[in-house]
């Protein structure tokens, strides 16, 4: 059920901007858990301007976690 929907948002999430690889990544990687309204805000995109301060969150986390990794 998880893989249908997400390879859903993916795909729309792809189609609506090129540069969503970290995206793509923060909704395939399990150690991010994701609430819905995150998982939305990936999805749809921000509708508002606290929206897009979450979305900015979201790749703040993202990127920072990809570093601490290395």
């Amino acid at each position: 059920m998880w893989l249908v929907v997400s390879n859903k948002i993916l795909r729309r999430i792809l189609s609506v901007d090129s540069n969503s690889d970290w995206r793509f990544k923060l909704l395939a990687d399990p150690k991010f858990p994701l609430t819905e309204t995150q998982l939305r805000v990936l999805s749809k995109g921000p509708s508002s301007l606290s929206e897009s301060w979450v979305l900015q969150a979201l790749k703040y986390k993202y990127h920072i976690g990809k570093l601490v990794d290395k």
